[in-house]
């Protein structure tokens, strides 16, 4: 309902409904009551009724929250305007729907989640905490009675233990500002991860009741805010399953104004792609029949008495139903049409003198100027300065502006008496302005707005010039001192645009100095928020108002060397390396101290190592040269055989200036304060350890770097990047064979790590994920590195680094993939966080390297007619690989030789295996340091290698293989000896292919079931019936195939368990398998961390010894470590196999039986829970 006039000249006029919009209203009420997410797009000029055909829908009546914002001209530079005004009106609703059911309070859970994201939501959404902190505050009053009568019951509820829990957000935001304090400067995280973080609190805030999210005028709306509703848009129109329990329509309106903001015109034309969820609407004008059955309503007409007056105004306006509104009203005002007290009913003038007399509708201005003719001058004045505010008029600013005396024009005003304007006055005059329909006034938090874009437009247009720029420069200052004053972001990027517009129109050069320093203000405040786009405009308008200035480095050399290093980060971070090189070295050149070199020297140097032709040898070079310029004295040229002297002597040196001898001394040191100490610790440990690691000239620095940089620490004390040299050198000590020297390295690296403050940025995710992949994984088993990955991933989103996130996320399923545990839980995880790496902006390389785990995964469980080529639902090789080049292209290549390998190997594809090992010769002997990658990839090339020198009959070939497969089996074995748990299976896998013989295979599959490697233990299975075949041995055959297909089914590859049930039908007779196959792993039992760790001490070099002497009995030695108590039976039982298998040979199946029957024995570890 709308009123559109309401005076004493007659009956109200008041729309019910919506007119010409019928069609477009249905849609979105079938939306509705479809329940599921959705996106729509509106496109519409002004006045054309976006806005009421999304308000006019049933969503309430559907049962679903609605939450309208809009994005403003006015405040278009700061980041996620619109969004987080819709994330705080939510919550606020959220908290009182959670307020009213306190038996079912989830507050506990919301605050665990802004726990994750603490560091970015805080400086996103300040009011998201005003608002839990009121509403925590009333749980408190109102239930504080409640809780101690309970207690003096002895019980308490729920909702009342949430009592104490609910408190806990001043100690969030409290600790949040202590971090901030104790730790550098904070700066905002990557985009990727903001996004993340508004996507899981508004799918939070929704799982209670289904959201309605409408954003108005997205053409205004900035780069950053544009990703986040892209990617929303995305899910909710591609995927609406994964809010299974969060329901989201994401409804976006905009005009033909798009098209001059190209961010967000290709965003929402990349969204119109999408599939069969995104549903656009384009509003046009009304037609003639449409008008007329508006005024017929009105007037209470008949249409054929109405019509040529609805001509008249249809031709006047266009049919835009804002302009149509808007000459009913003036038309009204003036007496055009009136109502007669005689006939009681409306009458207009003839329609051909309304037709020339009544322009006053031809444009918006005009309306504007007969609707304000009525009213007092404060109320002219008043709306001329909110027509520069945006279209929620802010009223403490005006009232703050016209108490500074701001306005001569106003003080000479008859009203001179509301010069002092308090909220009182000032809501006088507003009312004023919405009798007349300029402005509407708010029913929920009575808040003035304009009822228009094209009034508050044509309210700015209708000031001079001049009184224009001195309401923006006089706006500009009192929104900077009040945005400073009261903490308000959006304030100092509101006096951005006002400063800024103002220096447009005026060359000032004395304000040139002043404009530039709100503009760097601002656009730190959008970097903290991870928005650099925004940030980017604001510093490059710096840079201009700065160059009008003689010699900026000389009249303001401080505030010139700021704005140049952050705008040099800025353009590094958006990838115009050369600009950045630029700026940067304009700024070395002009600094006058090492600590002002030294930020853009860094700079330089990551300019030199990023883009897809990184030169390492050129970083490495570089970093030497900064080291001797930052006075450091160290010698890094070494002659031949110099190297080796050096690092000896170092080593001693090193361990004798360690606390008390030990690296565990670290803990105990104080800080480093020295400011050039800290400068070369930066430089070795950030710099030129990491590029000599990657570089094939000068790759022995890297140890001296790490070493060099706790020398430093041992003198001078803990720097910011003790725990990268620590955890640097664990992984040194583990390459040279030093496990346990790595371990205790990598443990102290993750102590300091932890004390060090967690903010934006911070490297907590990337230390746990070197020391898990890089050092531990070598001493603890596979499995117990799921859990701490998790936290990895965990980590690097709470810092604000979302890509490095998805990194973590392919660690993870190579890792699961080397467990063998359940593949339909890895399957499920990879579509995700295919997706996920999509929308963070990851290389197109990352998603492809999910892609061809998922479809190798995808050709294990489903029944593919050629399984070891990775072409199915998810891509094709072929394809994927074409669309790579360079390093990118190797890598992919090489990941996928090693997914297809594994599938050769479990399909038995020989031939295919055979040319993948050729492929993958050359890089035979490379070490990854992804210690999981390089243990799958070396496993799968030694079992293959010795299955084709049997395979094979070409003597070269036989004995080529036979000398790879060998190669692998000894890099295992030395692994084994330095204490690797996870070694020691793969080992007895190759000894068995090596030499083949029952009893090997029973080591084999033993050494597997010991630490629930059931894909291993299967395929050990398949080779022990292989063998067996080959003999002729049926018995045999027929007892171990039905093991592997029991144990492929448990792993949940049911297209090997299909197919092996094919080939072995004639063997397997009438049983049926498949029914007994349990493809989840509910059923199966794992180890505890401790039973794992127990396995290393065994005495290997006595074991590999027994290996070669073929008298060695594992199940024996595996009593020996740990006793047969500490394993839980399994519930894989063989009885169906003894009534099979012919009693001449009962007594020896019985034997085997008991053995096997110990072999599967496994222990059922904390359930690895999918990286998610």
């Amino acid at each position: 309902m709308k009123t559109i006039a309401d005076d004493s000249s007659g009956p109200k006029w008041i729309i019910q409904g919506l007119y010409g919009r019928q069609d477009e209203l249905d849609m979105l009420n079938k939306i509705a009551e479809g329940g599921t997410s959705a996106c729509v797009l509106i496109e519409g000029c002004d006045g054309s009724g976006k806005t009421a055909l999304v308000n006019a829908a049933d969503w309430k009546g559907k049962e679903w929250v609605f939450i309208a914002e809009k994005f403003e001209s006015h405040l278009r530079l700061e980041p996620y305007s619109a969004l987080t005004r819709a994330i705080a009106e939510l919550v606020e609703i959220w908290c009182a729907e959670n307020e009213k059911s306190p038996d079912d309070c989830r507050m506990s859970e919301l605050l665990d989640l802004l726990e994750q994201d603490m560091d970015l939501l805080q400086a996103l959404i300040p009011g998201l905490f005003r608002v839990i902190d009121k509403f925590t505050q009333r749980v408190h009053r109102s239930r504080r009675q409640d809780m101690l009568r309970a207690k003096s019951k002895g019980h308490i509820s729920r909702s009342q233990k949430m009592l104490h829990r609910t408190s806990s957000i001043k100690d969030l935001t409290s600790s949040r500002r202590q971090r901030g304090q104790l730790g550098d400067e904070m700066m905002g995280g990557d985009s990727a991860a903001i996004t993340a973080s508004f996507i899981r609190l508004i799918s939070f805030l929704a799982s209670t009741k289904p959201v309605v999210l409408s954003i108005d005028a997205v053409h205004h709306a900035d780069t950053s805010s544009m990703e986040i509703l892209k990617l929303m848009a995305h899910t909710a129109s591609t995927n609406p399953a994964k809010f299974s329990s969060t329901q989201i329509i994401l409804v976006l309106t905009y005009t033909e104004l798009l098209e001059q903001n190209k961010f967000a015109l290709k965003t929402i034309k990349s969204i119109k792609t999408f599939q069969s969820n995104v549903h656009c609407v384009q509003l046009k004008h009304w037609d003639i029949d449409t008008v007329n059955e508006l005024v017929t309503s009105l007037v209470k007409a008949e249409p054929e008495e109405t019509l040529p007056l609805s001509k008249v105004i249809h031709k006047k306006t266009g049919g835009n139903p804002f302009a149509v509104f808007q000459f009913l009203r003036v038309a009204r005002e003036s007496g055009k049409i009136k109502f007669s007290s005689m006939t009681y009913k409306w009458e207009w003038e003839d329609v051909e003198i309304l037709d020339q007399h009544a322009a006053v509708s031809d444009n918006v201005a005009d309306i504007l100027a007969s609707s304000m003719i009525k009213l007092c001058f404060a109320t002219k004045h008043a709306l001329k300065v909110a027509s520069c505010l945006g279209h929620i008029i802010p009223k403490d600013v005006l009232i703050e502006y016209f108490a500074e005396g701001h306005g001569e024009e106003f003080k000479q005003s008859s009203n001179s008496n509301a010069i002092a304007l308090q909220e009182e006055g000032l809501v006088e005059l507003l009312e004023g302005a919405v009798k007349v329909g300029i402005l509407v006034k708010s029913t929920t938090d009575g808040a003035y707005m304009w009822s228009n874009d094209r009034l508050q437009q044509a309210a700015y247009d209708c000031m001079p010039v001049t009184m224009r720029n001195e309401l923006h420069r006089n706006l500009g200052r009192l929104l900077w001192e009040l945005g400073l004053v009261r903490d308000e972001d959006w304030m100092i990027f509101m006096a951005a645009t006002q400063m800024n517009t103002y220096a447009e129109q005026q060359v000032d050069l004395c304000l040139g100095n002043e404009v530039a320093e709100l503009n760097l203000q601002a656009a730190t405040l959008s970097l903290n928020k991870g928005a650099i786009y925004p940030a980017l405009e604001l510093l490059l308008n710096a840079e201009k108002h700065m160059e009008k200035a003689t010699d900026r480095w000389k009249d303001n050399y401080e505030f010139t060397l700021d704005l140049l290093t952050t705008l040099a980060e800025a353009k590094f971070r958006i990838g115009e390396t050369q600009t950045a090189m630029d700026i940067a070295i304009e700024v070395v050149q002009n600094a006058k101290t090492h600590c002002d070199t030294f930020p853009a020297h860094i700079i330089m140097l990551q300019c030199v190592v990023s883009g897809n032709d990184r030169n390492y040898d050129k970083g490495v070079e570089r970093t030497l040269l900064l080291l001797k310029f930052y006075g450091d004295k160290h010698i890094w040229k070494f002659y031949p055989g110099k190297e080796t002297v050096e690092k000896t002597k170092l080593k001693a040196k090193l361990k004798k200036l360690l606390p008390n001898g030990h690296v565990n001394g670290l803990l105990d040191l104080s800080e480093m304060v020295d400011k050039g100490a800290l400068r070369i610790q930066t430089l070795l440990v950030n710099h030129l350890a990491v590029y000599a690691a990657y570089s094939p000239t000068y790759k022995s620095l890297s140890w001296f770097a790490s070493a060099r940089a706790l020398k430093g620490t041992c003198k001078q004390g803990i720097s910011p990047v003790t725990n990268l040299a620590v955890i640097q050198m664990a992984t040194h000590l583990r390459v040279d064979g030093h496990y346990k020297s790595a371990s205790k390295y990598a443990e102290v690296a993750l102590t300091l790590t932890e004390s060090l403050p967690r903010k934006l940025g911070s490297d907590h995710g990337q230390v746990r994920l070197t020391a898990c992949t890089s050092v531990l994984s070598a001493v603890r088993s596979f499995n117990n590195c799921l859990n701490e990955l998790m936290e990895c991933r965990s980590d690097f989103l709470r810092a604000g680094l979302a890509r490095e996130s998805i990194g973590v996320a392919i660690d993870y399923t190579i890792t699961y993939l080397c467990v063998g545990l359940s593949l339909e839980s890895a399957k499920s995880d990879l579509v995700a966080h295919t997706e996920d790496a999509i929308h963070y902006g990851c290389p197109y390389f990352v998603e492809q390297k999910m892609m061809s785990l998922h479809q190798t995964i995808l050709n294990l469980t489903d029944d593919v007619e050629n399984p070891t080529f990775l072409h199915g639902e998810v891509m094709d090789q072929d394809d994927e690989l074409e669309k790579v080049e360079g390093l990118g292209a190797l890598r992919i290549r090489l990941g996928m030789d090693a997914c297809r390998l594994m599938l050769c190997c479990v399909f038995g594809d020989w031939d295919a295996a055979g040319a993948l090992i050729e492929d993958l010769e050359e890089y035979m002997d490379e070490r990854d340091g992804f210690l999981m990658r390089d243990h799958f990839r070396r496993c799968y090339l030694g079992l293959a290698a010795f299955a084709l020198s049997r395979e094979t009959k070409d003597s070269k070939l036989r004995k080529k293989y036979l000398t790879e497969g060998k190669k692998m089996l000894k890099s295992f074995i030395k692994e084994m000896k330095h204490g690797s748990v996870n070694a020691f299976p793969i080992v007895a896998m190759l000894e068995a292919e090596k030499n083949p013989s029952k009893q090997s295979y029973d080591k084999a599959i033993t050494a597997c079931a010991r630490l629930g490697l059931v894909h291993h233990e299967a395929y050990m299975c398949e080779r022990a019936a292989e063998m067996f075949l080959a003999e002729d041995d049926k018995d045999w055959c027929k007892y171990y195939i039905r093991q592997a297909i029991l144990l492929y089914g448990e792993w949940g590859a049911t297209g090997k368990v299909n197919r092996l049930t094919k080939d072995y039908r004639e063997i397997l007779g009438g049983d049926s398998i498949q029914d007994s196959v349990n493809t989840s792993l509910q059923s199966r039992c794992r180890y505890s961390s401790k039973q794992l760790d127990s396995l290393r001490t065994i005495d290997w070099r006595s074991f590999h010894k027994s290996v070669h002497d073929n008298s060695i009995d594992f199940s024996s030695s595996f009593r020996s470590v740990t006793s047969a108590s500490t394993f839980e039976a399994s519930d894989r039982s063989f009885s169906s196999s003894k009534s099979k298998i012919n009693s001449s040979f009962s007594n020896t199946v019985s034997s085997i039986k008991s053995r096997t029957k110990m072999s599967s024995m496994s222990t059922k570890s904390s359930k690895a829970v999918p990286c998610s």
